[in-house]
């Protein structure tokens, strides 16, 4: 058991020392207050997971694909899920650690230090006032706000990871889907909290 233990420290370790090392981090994940080393050295990998050999961020034309494979994307106007039967189409682990441990990680921090929380905070106003419009609530209904809300921000969050991992690189971020195709006019800059 001590080897095991032993051997689990020198992999934290290692991820600690080498996320350091990585670009996105240095510029802007640091400054995430809830974003630890670990957890963006995870993040990181399931990404780079995409890569081809010899490719970095550059292989992530638009943020539309990031989301897609993390399982954030929509079609048809549903959220994309896994289908009996079929492989699924996106990054399961990747989706897992995302709308889990981040979403649960940045949703824990004081509203006053975290911009993501106080994101999520919004997020699940504008959902709450829509349940209330339609006037369709049920006991499962709060629990449903709240799995929107998250998603929202996670997706905002795999938004600013895009756009600050490509400008590490020199590479340009593009207009995201929702300005350049939907039309919407607030631009929110990656949150940095530290």
């Amino acid at each position: 058991m001590q080897d095991y233990i032993a051997m689990e420290e020198k992999v934290k370790n290692f991820l600690n020392a080498a996320v350091k090392k990585h670009p996105v981090w240095q510029n802007w994940l640091n400054q995430v207050y809830g974003v630890g080393a670990l957890l963006a050295a995870e993040i990181i990998g399931e990404f780079e997971g995409a890569f081809g050999e010899g490719e970095g961020i550059e292989h992530f034309k638009t943020v539309s694909q990031m989301w897609s494979f993390a399982g954030l994307g929509v079609e048809n106007g549903k959220a994309i899920g896994l289908q009996k039967g079929t492989k699924a189409r996106y990054n399961v682990r990747l989706k897992s650690v995302l709308l889990g441990r981040l979403a649960e990680s940045l949703v824990k921090r004081d509203p006053q230090k975290s911009g993501y929380r106080r994101l999520y905070e919004q997020f699940k106003k504008e959902e709450t006032a829509k349940v209330e419009e339609s006037k369709e609530e049920s006991p499962a209904t709060k629990i449903v706000i709240h799995r929107m809300a998250l998603r929202k921000m996670v997706k905002v969050f795999v938004s600013h990871l895009f756009e600050e991992w490509r400008k590490v690189y020199g590479l340009e971020a593009g207009a995201a889907y929702v300005f350049e195709k939907l039309g919407h006019k607030e631009y929110l800059p990656p949150i940095r909290d530290r």
